[in-house]
């Protein structure tokens, strides 16, 4: 099984999105607060539940470093 460097940008770009708001809900939620879990932790934590819901969701395919997608990322 090999990647090429365009695919491994574009699976990236697909995983950033769902990531990014995990991580946003997992740093408003007082049980991952950071006396109750490290960095480490919350990010691992972030990572497995962004894994796990990946395949069930829709994703938008957007330039990451466009201002649409900054918009959308803060929104």
């Amino acid at each position: 099984m090999t990647f090429f460097v365009a695919e491994l940008v574009e699976m990236l770009q697909t995983f950033m999105w769902p990531f990014v708001r995990v991580s946003a809900v997992m740093m408003t939620a007082p049980l991952f607060s950071q006396r109750a879990m490290n960095l480490r932790l919350r990010i691992l934590t972030g990572f497995v539940l962004t894994w796990m819901i990946y395949p069930f969701i829709d994703i938008p395919q957007v330039d990451p470093f466009s201002i649409g997608a900054l918009y959308g990322l803060f929104n």
